[in-house]
């Protein structure tokens, strides 16, 4: 069953849950359908219902997140580096953590990376700029 149809029986049996063993049967079953089927809507659904909400209620403020991707990823964590405890108890410490982070010095990656040839451009006549023709009205 895809997930519309097991709203569809959600929704149908939560009115009779309090008073018949397999309609509530029917919401526990379907709920945990629901979390197979996504994940990330019924997080929210559960949050709710730990708040105090009942099943009806929790579920209309989870409905909209029924319309994104059921398996949210929030990517990699971050990686771990060495800890800097203080500065000024090892400077050269400091200093080589520095360095393993940024291997080379900004003057070096800037001369690598852009080369201007100054000689080309003080030979250059500045463009006058191109007067616009003026329209009627």
């Amino acid at each position: 069953m895809g997930i519309v149809e097991v709203a569809r029986v959600w929704g149908a049996a939560v009115p009779y849950m309090d008073d018949d063993l397999s309609a509530a049967t029917a919401v526990r079953l379907t709920e945990q359908r629901l979390r197979q089927l996504h994940p990330h809507a019924m997080e929210h659904y559960d949050r709710l219902r730990a708040t105090g909400l009942d099943h009806t209620r929790a579920m209309l403020r989870a409905a909209p997140f029924f319309t994104r991707d059921p398996n949210v990823r929030t990517g990699h964590p971050a990686p771990s580096r060495a800890a800097l405890e203080s500065a000024s108890a090892d400077p050269a410490e400091a200093a080589r953590l520095a360095q393993s982070d940024f291997p080379h010095h900004i003057r070096q990656s800037l001369h690598t990376t852009v080369t201007v040839d100054t000689s080309t451009i003080a030979s250059r006549t500045p463009v006058e700029p191109q007067a616009q023709p003026r329209r009627s009205r």
